[in-house]
Formats: structure tokens, sequence, C-alpha cells
């Protein structure tokens, strides 16, 4: 018979592996959000991932009803980890979707967990929430896996197929069974030896590059108060064999940004002293203020009325080639210029519904003149559109973190 796979949570990471996955197994998306389960029957998805065509050819069955997911051979957990206010991890979507397996799995069924979380936690949600609802018991009546999710938005090379997967299990029959799936859409397979080593090996992949975009982020800022070209720094100390170059930008999403303070919450369960981590995390946080700063420098020069200062924020979503909103540090700037100076912000990339979300967004942003324009980042399909040059009040300012031509 061939297997039923449910992936609970279609959003970035669970529709590529959803469309994947249906070339050889019976492929169910299922999703708490009506307007997305909406969107993708109409063969649309707004995350820019997966073209139209795509969508049609496939023959996954997308539904919000928890009557269509029932009794599945293997359920794949991908829904998000966000943090609250205070960067509490927020696990009520793992939880809730948690609770929806347990109620609609049968004996035997597989559960994997791919939604990142901190080591130990894919285990305690078995032995809290689906034990306890199923009434089943786990490596007797269901197998438990994580397969760290590796999806890179905007990211053409390193897509599903072709990164290293990891995948680890509750028993060595649980990792067969779940290495065998995964071998069907991912060239490499890399078996870790616990729940727990690939949960930590996942943590700590994002936790690196956060420290590391952290610490250029601080060279930036010592070497821009110093007047010297930092672009020109890095490409000279890059002729180094090991040294290891970063650019230096404002960390956002739903991974670097978010994922240290997983672990800083376990950390701190267990009483585990942790500097770098912390360190690392407060430097990116904060870089939008850095921004901001550099801008009223520039402002400062201009001897206007700020109020008649024109600014223009260039690029609104949290990176390159990417139309996600979420931790959007622009939108942290936005709103803090906003309330002093005459903003314009402009983005080709983002969904009409998030627009309303930055002040003053303009999709004809390039007929006014501007006295400061930041440019956050250019996605590829803007081509040599942009052309800030001929949009720049003469003595006016072009600012970017990062080389963007």
């Amino acid at each position: 018979m061939k297997k039923k796979i449910v992936i609970v949570g279609i959003g970035y990471v669970g529709l590529p592996l959803a469309i994947s996955l249906s070339r050889f197994y019976e492929v169910i998306g299922f999703d708490t959000n009506v307007n997305r389960v909406k969107q993708l029957k109409n063969f649309k998805d707004i995350n820019k991932q997966i073209l139209r065509n795509k969508l049609k050819e496939s023959k996954i069955k997308f539904t919000n009803n928890i009557k269509d997911i029932r009794h599945s051979s293997v359920y794949i957990i991908t829904v998000p980890t966000p943090v609250y206010k205070k960067n509490k991890p927020n696990l009520s979507l793992l939880k809730d979707a948690s609770k929806t397996v347990a109620k609609t799995m049968r004996r035997k069924s597989i559960i994997i967990y791919e939604s990142t979380v901190y080591p130990g936690l894919t285990r305690f949600l078995s032995k809290s929430i689906i034990e306890k609802i199923s009434k089943f018991k786990l490596n007797k009546d269901f197998l438990l896996g994580y397969s760290p999710e590796r999806i890179n938005p905007g990211d053409k090379k390193n897509t599903l197929n072709k990164i290293v997967k990891i995948v680890s299990g509750s028993n060595e029959d649980a990792v067969l069974k779940i290495k065998e799936i995964y071998s069907k859409i991912c060239r490499k397979i890399y078996v870790a030896n616990s729940l727990e080593i690939a949960e930590s090996a996942k943590i700590i992949e994002n936790i690196q590059r956060d420290v590391n975009i952290a610490l250029v982020n601080e060279f930036y800022k010592i070497f821009s108060e110093l007047n010297l070209n930092f672009d020109e720094i890095l490409k000279a100390a890059a002729t180094k064999w090991n040294f290891l170059k970063f650019n230096p930008g404002l960390v956002g999403g739903h991974c670097i940004g978010v994922d240290p303070y997983y672990l800083l919450h376990l950390t701190k369960l267990k009483k585990i002293k942790t500097e770098m981590v912390s360190s690392g995390r407060n430097v990116n946080d904060n870089m939008h203020k850095y921004v901001v700063q550099r801008i009223n420098k520039f402002a400062n020069k201009l001897s206007k009325n700020p109020k008649n200062i024109k600014i223009l924020i260039y690029g609104l979503t949290y990176k390159k080639d990417c139309p996600d909103i979420r931790n959007s540090q622009s939108k942290r700037i936005s709103n803090i210029l906003d309330k002093k100076y005459d903003l314009t912000t402009f983005d080709s990339l983002i969904d009409r519904s998030d627009e309303k979300q930055f002040p003053n967004f303009k999709k004809n942003y390039s007929k006014n003149n501007y006295d400061i324009i930041f440019v956050n980042h250019v996605h590829t399909k803007d081509g040599k559109k942009y052309k800030f040059e001929k949009i720049l009040n003469k003595n006016g300012f072009l600012y970017s973190l990062e080389n963007f031509k």
C-alpha cells in the first residue's frame, strides 16, 4: 500500500517538502491558515517558492479539515517556532500541531519533526502530548523522528534535493524508515546518533552564522567611525587562505534571528552560563539602531527641517530575493524614521498584503528625488532598474551596509 504522508504546516518549509514527496507518495498538505490553503488550491504561492505550473502538476491535497488527515502512515511537522516579544520561545504552534497529530494518527504511524527546537524538545512533546492524547507508546505503537529543515528562501542553488539531510529516530527501526523516505528526495543523508544530536546540530548551524555576522557588524561600526572603506577592508582580508568572509547586514527572518533564543532558553533552564550567543544576538538585534544613527548624521549635514528631508528605504524584506518580512529590521528602521522625516519605502518582492505594514509604501517611488537613500538590498529581479543616482538630490547620501552594485 502506498504511504500517505501528511505535512503539517505548508509554509516555507512544508510546501517544497510536500512538492518533492508527492512524486513518490500520496501527500496531504494540512494547515490551519484557511487563506493559505485556499491560495494553494488556486495554485498561488505568495512565498514565491513554487511556480504555478508546479502546483498544478502536483497531486497534493491541501486542506484545513482535520478529518482529511486521519490514520496516515507518516506525519511531518514543519510549523514555525517563533518567539514572544521578550524572546521566550513560542511553542504554541508546535504544541497545537502535536495535538492534531495525536488525535488523528493510527497505530504504527511515524511522526517526524522538522521545526527548529532546542535539544530534548522533540522527545518531550512525544511524551507530554502525543502519548498522553493518543494513548500510544513510543517505539511500541508509533515511531518518532527529527530531521531539521535546511530551507534557505531565495537560494536556487542549495535546494532540498541537493542538501545533506540530517535524519534521526527514536530507535533503529525509526531511523531506517525515515531514511528511506528522505532518500527519495535528497541525494545525501546523514544519520545523527540521536534525536537530541540532530536538534542540536540544527540550532548551532544558525547560531554560528548569527555570531559571525555580529562580529562583522562590530567591525563595520568601528571602521565606519574611522572613515575607512569596510568593503575594501574585507576584500584585502579575504586574500588570506583561512579568512571567513561574512558581510555586514541586518539579520532578520525566522531562523538566524530567532534560533539563538531557543538555545538561550534551555541554558537558563539548565543554569548553564553562556556569553557568546547572547552577545552576538544583542549586536545583531540592535543593528537597526546603528543604521538610524548613521542616517540621522547624514540628515544633520543637510541643514534642513527634518520634515523636509526626503528619505527612501529600498529593500524591505529580511533578505535579498525573499518576500518574507518576518522580523525585518527594515520595518524597525522605517517606523523610527517615519516619525521624523518625509519617508518613502519600497520593495519589489513583498506581497501586496504586506505593503501596508510599511509607512508610505510607494510603487512609483522613482518619480521623486531623495536627500537620503538607504539600500537594504536589491533583489536579483530588479536588475539595474533602481539607478539610485538618478533620484538622489545633489549633495544627497546613498547608504548601504554592503556593496550592492
